[in-house]
C-alpha cells in the first residue's frame, strides 16, 4: 500500500493535523521496513521528514531519531543516522 501510495505522489513528510509526519509514524511503530521504503522511493520527502520536529500533545519535542531511540530499536537509529538524521537541533534550524 505504501509504495501504491508513494507511487500515485504521496509524501512521506505530509503532516496531520498535529504535525506529525507519516514518516514519524513509521519510525513511532517501530516499522523499519517501511522507512526503508520511505527513504528510498520518496526521497525528497525523506530528507525533509527525517529531521522534522513535532511536539506532541504541547510536550516535549521529538525527532525521528529521538522517537527510534525512545522505543530501544537500535537497527532503526542507525537507519536514520545513515541517511541524515541530525543529532542535535539547534533553535534557528527549528
Amino acid at each position: 500500500m505504501t509504495k501504491t501510495l508513494l507511487g500515485l505522489g504521496a509524501t512521506s513528510a505530509q503532516a496531520d493535523i498535529n504535525g506529525v509526519t507519516a514518516f514519524q509514524q513509521y519510525v513511532e511503530e517501530n516499522a523499519e521496513s517501511l522507512v526503508k521504503t520511505f527513504l528510498e522511493m520518496d526521497q525528497t520527502g525523506s530528507k525533509t521528514a527525517i529531521n522534522h520536529v513535532v511536539v506532541p500533545d504541547y510536550g516535549t519535542p521529538q525527532t525521528p531519531l529521538q522517537m527510534a531511540v525512545h522505543k530501544g530499536n537500535l537497527g532503526l537509529v542507525l537507519q536514520l543516522l545513515e541517511h541524515g538524521a541530525a543529532t542535535e537541533v539547534d533553535f534557528e534550524s527549528w
